[in-house]
This record gives structure tokens, C-alpha cells and sequence, in this order.
């Protein structure tokens, strides 16, 4: 089997209304081999709620839509923790559920799944979740005023200035995390503040250790690599957080050592989320290009990979949108 049919799932954000509010297509009808969840399955959970009453209920709400389709359904469900369900949240809400995996900073293939009869082909999972609420993995332009383009740009240039950054930023980490750049040598391309050094120093070694443990996992792939995250990588083309309005709404706001983990390890396709914006990209990678996919809020998908082909086909379903 070179094809592989998959149910993808981002970003629900479930509430105390009740997991039946967002309901998935007739699985068995769509030939779906599996359902992906790309994490914030709920909106909160009892280690960041206010209290863990709070929390509670929304746990509650995303265990029963996790039951519901394992119980309705006989494939396989990879859960990839979102920041709003972090790892030990997701690990709560699957717990004994049969035939779901909390999957976070692993490589997930059939085996994982003896009870059930699938087959994912030639493909394999590259995941990539999220341990906790608050993201700090990555590159932030809050710790580095000279490369926030808002400072000085206008509502007329801020997309063309923040572009120039961000292309800048990319490519200068890019080189320090192969080490064809030193830490030295990065902050001086990047023209970072003698004020800035050590901080600068310290984003890129996690940028680095990051990059490196997620190049480790796609290393023990066997199979087609298909990369998901719930982060969506730095600059794509819908890499701008829903929260930001204004200039700071411009700034790409996603993970750099995914990108460059995707730009040296060209998995067959990403599928991420966080962001809520809906969109589709093509990263140019090592061996080729790579597409990333983010369905956006609430965003459901059948999806059809076909490794022989290079061919991946999205129908939507769900609302995908900001």
C-alpha cells in the first residue's frame, strides 16, 4: 500500500459544551486508516486552569471525544500534545482508551498499535508536541529589539521589513545549527547588541538542541517521514498568531528549529496547527521541497497521501479558519 487515508484534527478547543459539538465524518465511510491530532484538542486543563475543578471539567470533555471515536471506530488515534493539552494532559485524557497514543517527541508506526489491524504503508510519524503551555523553545523577537522590525516599521513596510528579517533570521540559525557559523559569528550577521549576547547565545543553543533532538528522531525513521507538530514552523505563509493585531500581528510567530528541522530532514508533508490560521506551504528543503499544512481553528480534514505519486489531497471539512 502506497496510499494512506487520515483523518487530520486541529486546534478544537472544546469547552464545557460538550465534545458532541464537533463531530468527525463517517470514518469507516472515508476509508480513514487513521485520525491524526495535531493537540488544543480542549481550551484549558487542570495544571493551567484556575482551579483544578476547572480543569477537570475540561479534561472530562476531551477524554469523551477521544472515547467517542475510539469506541464508534476501530483505527488507530495519534494525539499530538498541543500547548493548551500538554503532555501530561494528553497523557490523562487517552489513558486506557484503546487504540489512541499520546504522541510527543517520538516515532510512531503500526507496531504501536498490536490490537488493531492497520497499516500505514510506507509512512511513518515524526511527532512533536508540546510539554507545556507557555512555548519559550525557539526565537523570540521580544528578547531582541534590533531584529523587531516594529520598532521602527510602518503599517505601509512592515511586511516587507519583517520578511527581510525573518529571512535573515532563518538562514543566519540555519548556519549555526549545521555550526558553519559560530554563536559569535551569528550575532554579528544579525547585528545583535553587545546588551544582547548572552541572550542571544542562549536562544541559539536551545534553537540548537532543539533542532538537533528533533533531526535525531526523523534519523530513526525507517519509513516516508510525515512531520507532526503542533507548532507551526517560522516563516510560512500563515505563521502569524491570532492573538497579535496590529504591526506585532505581522511578525512570523513560529517554531525555527522546526523549520529548520523540515528544511534538513524533508519529511513528505507537515501537518501543525497552534497558529489558527488556515494555510498550506512549501519549504525548500535539502532534497527537494516539503509541504506544511495547518488547518487552522477547528480546522478537520480527510487527507490521502501517496508516497509513489507525491501526491497530498485535502478535503476539508472542517471550519479552518481563524
Amino acid at each position: 500500500m502506497e496510499s494512506l487515508r487520515l483523518c487530520v484534527v486541529g486546534d478544537l478547543h472544546l469547552g464545557f459544551e460538550g465534545a458532541s459539538v464537533i463531530e468527525l465524518p463517517d470514518l469507516e465511510t472515508a476509508g480513514v486508516d487513521a485520525v491524526i491530532s495535531v493537540g488544543d484538542i480542549i481550551d484549558d486543563n487542570r495544571d493551567h486552569a484556575a482551579t483544578v475543578e476547572t480543569g477537570d471539567r475540561y479534561e472530562a470533555v476531551g477524554r469523551e471525544w477521544f472515547e467517542a471515536i475510539a469506541n464508534e471506530y476501530t483505527v488507530p488515534i495519534v494525539a499530538v500534545p498541543g500547548n493548551h493539552d500538554p503532555v501530561e494532559c494528553t497523557e490523562r485524557l487517552v489513558e486506557g482508551v484503546d487504540g489512541v497514543l499520546c504522541a510527543h517527541d517520538t516515532v510512531v508506526d503500526e507496531s504501536v498499535f498490536p490490537s488493531l489491524d492497520v497499516s500505514f504503508g510506507p509512512f511513518e510519524f515524526v511527532t512533536d508536541g508540546c510539554k507545556r503551555f507557555d512555548l519559550r523553545e525557539g526565537f523570540e523577537y521580544r528578547r531582541f529589539p534590533e531584529l523587531n522590525p516594529t520598532e521602527t516599521a510602518t503599517s505601509g513596510d512592515i511586511d516587507y521589513r519583517a520578511t527581510e528579517i525573518a529571512r535573515q533570521v532563518e538562514a543566519t540559525f540555519g548556519r549555526m545549527v549545521t555550526h558553519d557559523l559560530t554563536i559569535e559569528e551569528g550575532a554579528k550577521a544579525l547585528g545583535i547588541d553587545d546588551r544582547n549576547r548572552d541572550a542571544f547565545a542562549e536562544c541559539a543553543e536551545t534553537v540548537t538542541r532543539r533542532f538537533e533532538a528533533l533531526t535525531e528522531r526523523f534519523a530513526a525513521c525507517s519509513g516516508v517521514p510525515v512531520l507532526l507538530s503542533h507548532e507551526s514552523p517560522f516563516f510560512v505563509d500563515f505563521d502569524y498568531h491570532h492573538q497579535w493585531d496590529g504591526l506585532r500581528g505581522r511578525l512570523h510567530r513560529g517554531s525555527l528549529p522546526l523549520k529548520l528541522a523540515i528544511r534538513s530532514n524533508s519529511p513528505f508533508v507537515t501537518f501543525c496547527g497552534h497558529l489558527h490560521n488556515s494555510g498550506r506551504d512549501v519549504v525548500k528543503t535539502v532534497d527537494g521541497y516539503s509541504q506544511v499544512i495547518n488547518l487552522g481553528y477547528r480546522g478537520i480534514a480527510i487527507v490521502t497521501l501517496d508516497a509513489e505519486a507525491g501526491v497530498i489531497n485535502v478535503e476539508r471539512v472542517g471550519e479552518g479558519s481563524r
